[in-house]
């Protein structure tokens, strides 16, 4: 005898977590962007960027449904056909922090990268290698962005070393540097400039 299962869909889970930001998303990275061990969201948002609180939206769909001959010709997309209305445009880019427990809160505005680009694409990667991951932006109209932190330290830094399990923190480290840290001697023993 077999039971019936029933799972959870997707917009459930999404919105009970708080990953479900609202827009027009291209590009989505899951990774870990403040080092803390539990994998963050950023999303590249936005499409037609026109005539600002203008939204073509609901006239595609509308047209989608009731003329189906026009709709098959593709004109509906063509952007002279947008005017100067926007299509999910004006939309800012998402960066959702992992509380750690389940569920995200969004930061891009306080972390400065809700971006509002006309976004395509993300990537991530430790472009000065310095110990954490950098977020490169791809725009369709706008200029292609690379998000590095303005901050000159990192108030706090845990390194947990997983053979012996010492945990070490260090307060006040310098940012825009590249440290080497000795496992269990708790100091920062050389120092490299990051060039700009």
């Amino acid at each position: 005898m077999f039971r019936k299962t029933r799972l959870p869909r997707r917009r459930t889970v999404s919105w009970k977590t708080n990953a479900n930001p609202v827009g027009w998303f291209w590009g989505s990275v899951l990774a870990d962007l403040d080092n803390d061990g539990w994998k963050d969201i950023y999303s590249a948002n936005g499409w037609v960027y026109n005539n600002p609180d203008t939204e073509i939206g609901l006239d595609f769909l509308n047209n989608v449904v009731g003329s189906q001959d026009q709709y098959k010709t593709g004109i509906f997309f063509d952007p002279r056909h947008f005017g100067v209305q926007s299509w999910h445009g004006w939309e800012r880019n998402r960066y959702l922090l992992n509380n750690g427990d389940g569920t995200f809160r969004e930061i891009g505005r306080a972390a400065g990268t809700d971006l509002l680009a006309n976004s395509r694409g993300v990537a991530v990667a430790d472009f000065w290698n310095r110990g954490a991951l950098d977020i490169a932006v791809a725009a369709s109209a706008a200029r292609h962005a690379l998000l590095l932190g303005t901050v000159d330290k990192v108030d706090e830094m845990t390194v947990r070393w997983p053979s012996s399990g010492i945990v070490q923190k260090f307060r006040d480290v310098p940012a825009r540097r590249i440290v080497q840290i000795t496992e269990g001697e708790g100091l920062v023993e050389k120092r490299y400039e990051v060039p700009d």
